[in-house]
């Protein structure tokens, strides 16, 4: 099969069709990214196909049958080369299958089950007018020399008709990249020289071109062909060393992954050739890459904060160039960006697949350090001046998520935990171990209500919860919002009963002055708990560092609500949202961790706060909000658990006769509504939320909550303690199952789809803990029917078993398959057994997002710079080793015939 495009008419509506031969040839060289095939075009009538058997003699292209518009082979003599020879061959004039065009040629039809159709749109246009526009808007940008083949009076006319339609230019951002195609015109018989084919009447093109070149072969023709073409052999030989010697000079000898990927994007791009401006590669190749956004003189403005010399011009350049060099060339990207090698050529030749963007700019941020000192970011990360430091190290310096991978290690604990030994840019001593979410996954949040008294009822629940789960909350919860009380800051009075009065007035007026809770009690419990020293994005080594913490407050100065939080989070927030959110920068901005609790605190930019409960008892909507901010991508939530703080069965009854109108007064209507407005009423807040949420997502949201015996206590009512501590706490078995299915386990692809008739798809179950082989004696417990992971639809795909645990390192792994129509087939795995089933985390999702979060369409490199992730080489801890730099691979010289 050698048909790459052909034109179809549908109804008088044309289509080009990609047979999705280069992409065929590509997967089939034995190292698609690191060689760099070059592409020959060779147009014409029978002198061309001559011309091909001479020139490529292992390759069949004089098959018998209909061929496509164009047709694309691979020289199987070069195919283990570094530089393999692609060569594509069409009529010069109208193709062969003209009076089919109803249809594409049956050959390829047949052969080719990975067909794209492209709607060119504009009905208008002839069938040669389209012609021209594919070859001068679609195939020239990407070939390095054309050959021509004229042998008569209408394939001179024909040739001077293809040079004049403008080939489509080539750009890296605003700057055009200069053509290194060459232009061979080769004469073949005498009929040609009698119709007047001189040099001046076809070299009046308007193709860009670097060089035209006339091969004259007519007094060659009584030769054998392989005699006849071997001028043509010797030229195309030598000007293939020229262009490559180009096009590596300027960055532009793109690998066969990159033009493939290139190919792909500029055909998609072409629904309607009106557009013939030029194609920008750089924004090809950056999809899916943030923004890289500097501020030049923001950046030295935070720096002349915070050291004492003035920097100069020349290392502040330094400094930005490499952070941008890092951003833009991750391994696997090619040196193509004629705009960033201006600025920074001499950090570009440095690198070597050994000597990566990420290790000069190690380089680079240690050696301004130890000039300049400690520097500590206030909005950006200091690795690499785009994002914000989602992390704070021991040594005060910020790193957002992606530059923690760069430069840190896989754990050796669990999937997606990463070990930052030491901090990359003053080299200090960390040895902390992160815990990311992974990228198929979506999070697991917990909101927690505020309550008063009634706090103490939420750990006695989420300490039942673990003790059914058999691990941390922390451990598995990704973001928890909320706050929490403490017994010893409801102090006690021992005011006999016939007093009591004073004991009411003395509450009137603590409304006024600030409520009856004791400030002093509070900060001793908070120092106490957390240390007196230790500072809200200080990080700890007891355990892995991963759950996004966040207080809710609220502004004593117009109840606005606030989120105080150890992150920042990598998207943007709506600066007329509906709470504030605090951003610190410095370390007199990160204030203790025990303030962060102590809601009468003064804040840098917040000024006094208060409860946040007088605003968002229940944070739910709040915690939502900030989990699409902190992960832009993941789109939704596995689940949130939001935790009450105790609900009364029974509602009081109305009061009778005398009393009735006392309770139907203006100021018990005024304390009534205000009780059980969502302000301050977490069951009612919890209600009202799911209101605003869409019916897919409400599953997703469960409520755990503890029934309190009578009316519910006060929120300042101490003497209710004793009663609420010794309750029985429960939770349901519904919850346990949730919580053991989406929020410990996920599926990843281990491999593309294979088509079978239908698409086979093969993956793997993970775990996200450390301790899976506890995880699944607890999925064993709690599903007690023979746990199985299945399809949605009931498929088997293997039992739930102990010996998918390595008992050396505790690596979790159930490798399943399973069958699709299409990759926009949605797949949801669960854990069954004969009673119940829950789907695990991040189902349902379509293989092809699958494949996406996973970044196997990454042909540029990935922004966090991981190189052997696709296909996933999957590995117990045990057998893992250090990240390293991998050498490219030398080409065998094996043979094969395409």
């Amino acid at each position: 099969m050698a048909a790459w495009l052909d034109l179809v008419n549908d109804d008088g509506l044309w289509s080009l069709v990609d047979f999705s031969r280069l992409e065929e040839l590509v997967q089939g060289l034995p190292h698609p990214k690191s060689q760099c095939p070059h592409l020959l075009y060779f147009v014409g009538g029978p002198s061309r196909i001559r011309a091909l058997r001479a020139l490529f003699p292992l390759n069949n292209v004089t098959r018998q049958g209909g061929t496509g518009l164009v047709n694309l082979h691979i020289s199987t003599n070069t195919t283990c080369s570094r530089n393999p020879i692609l060569f594509a061959e069409s009529n010069l004039g109208l193709p062969k299958y003209k009076g089919q065009r109803g249809k594409p040629s049956s050959q390829s039809t047949k052969t080719s089950c990975k067909r794209h159709m492209v709607p060119l749109g504009d009905s208008s246009l002839s069938l040669e007018a389209l012609q021209q526009i594919i070859h001068g808007q679609l195939l020239l940008p990407w070939t390095q020399i054309i050959c021509l083949f004229i042998d008569s009076v209408l394939d001179r006319r024909a040739a001077q008709e293809f040079l004049a339609e403008p080939g489509r230019r080539l750009a890296f951002g605003k700057h055009p990249v200069m053509s290194s195609m060459r232009v061979v015109i080769v004469l073949t018989r005498q009929e040609s020289s009698s119709s007047g084919t001189t040099e001046s009447n076809i070299v009046e093109i308007g193709l860009e071109t670097k060089e035209v070149i006339f091969l004259d072969l007519r007094r060659r023709s009584d030769l054998s062909d392989v005699a006849m073409f071997e001028p043509l052999r010797r030229l195309l030989q030598a000007r293939l060393t020229q262009v490559r010697d180009e096009e590596e000079n300027e960055g532009r000898l793109f690998s066969a992954v990159h033009l493939n990927a290139f190919w792909k994007a500029s055909l998609m791009g072409e629904a309607r050739f009106s557009n013939r401006g030029s194609l920008d590669l750089l924004a090809i190749a950056r999809q899916g890459f943030p923004p890289a956004c500097v501020q030049i003189n923001h950046v030295r403005r935070h720096f002349d904060r915070f050291t004492a010399p003035s920097l100069s011009q020349e290392q502040m350049n330094e400094f930005i160039a490499s952070a941008l060099l890092m951003d833009a060339y991750p391994p696997g990207m090619h040196k193509g960006s004629t705009e960033i090698a201006r600025y920074f050529e001499n950090l570009v030749t440095q690198m070597t697949p050994l000597r990566s963007s990420a290790v000069i700019r190690r380089d680079c941020m240690q050696r301004f350090h130890q000039q300049y000192g400690q520097s500590v970011s206030s909005t950006v990360c200091l690795v690499c001046l785009f994002r914000p430091p989602e992390h704070m190290l021991p040594c005060q310096h910020g790193i957002c998520e992606n530059c923690l991978t760069i430069f840190g290690e896989p754990s050796h604990q669990a999937e997606y935990h990463i070990e930052l030994s030491r901090c990359p840019i003053c080299n200090d001593e960390c040895g902390i171990i992160f815990r990311q979410l992974p990228p198929t996954k979506h999070p697991i949040i917990l909101s927690l209500d505020g309550g008063g008294v009634r706090g103490i009822i939420q750990p006695g629940l989420l300490m039942v919860l673990e003790t059914r789960l058999g691990v941390s909350i922390a451990e598995i919860v990704d973001l928890c919002v909320g706050t929490s009380v403490a017994r010893k800051i409801f102090r006690g009075h021992s005011i006999p009963f016939f007093l009591r009065w004073l004991h009411w007035i003395g509450s009137a007026f603590n409304l006024f002055k600030g409520g009856r809770y004791d400030a002093q009690g509070l900060i001793e419990v908070l120092q106490d708990a957390v240390g007196p020293d230790r500072r809200i994005f200080d990080v700890s080594r007891a355990s892995p560092v991963g759950c996004r913490v966040a207080v809710v407050a609220s502004r004593a100065a117009d109840g606005k609500a606030c989120v105080i939080a150890n992150y920042r989070g990598a998207g943007q927030r709506d600066p007329d949202a509906a709470y504030q959110f605090w951003t610190p920068g410095g370390e007199l901005e990160n204030p203790f961790l025990w303030q962060a609790y102590f809601s009468t605190q003064n804040l840098p930019g917040l000024g006094s706060l208060q409860d946040g409960g007088v605003r968002a008892n229940n944070p739910l909507a709040i915690a939502l909000r900030e989990s699409s901010v902190i992960w832009p991508t993941a789109k939704k939530h596995d689940l949130l658990l939001s935790v009450g703080t105790g609900f009364s069965p029974s509602s009081a009854g109305s009061p009778k006769n005398s009393a009735r109108k006392l309770h139907d007064g203006a100021l018990p209507r005024l304390i009534q509504a205000t009780l059980h407005s969502p302000c301050m009423d977490g069951a009612q807040g919890f209600a009202e939320a799911l209101n605003y949420l869409p019916l897919s997502a409400r599953s997703d949201v469960l409520r755990l909550d503890q029934a309190i015996p009578g009316p519910l206590p006060d929120l300042d009512d101490i003497t209710q303690l004793p009663m609420l501590s010794s309750l029985a706490f429960t939770v349901s078995d519904e919850l346990v199952r949730t919580m053991l299915a989406s929020a410990t386990f996920f599926f990843e692809m281990d491999e593309f789809p294979k088509n079978q008739g239908m698409l086979h798809c093969r993956g793997s179950v993970l775990c996200t803990h450390p301790r899976s082989a506890e995880i699944v004696h607890h999925v064993l417990t709690e599903f007690p029917g023979a746990a199985r992971f299945q399809t949605g639809m009931g498929e088997y795909l293997g039992s739930v078993d102990l010996q998918d645990c390595c008992t050396g390192c505790g690596y979790f792994r159930k490798e399943i398959a399973f069958w699709v129509h299409s990759l926009e087939e949605e797949i949801t795995i669960e854990i069954a057994d004969m009673d119940f089933h829950h789907r695990i985390g991040g189902m349902p999702k379509s293989v092809h997002d699958l494949l996406a979060n996973q970044k196997a369409y990454a042909p540029f490199g990935r922004p966090d710079h991981q190189m052997s992730v696709w296909p996933p080489n999957r590995r117990c801890y045990c057998m893992r080793g250090k990240k390293r730099r991998i050498q490219i691979e030398e080409l065998s010289s094996k043979r094969r015939k395409m």
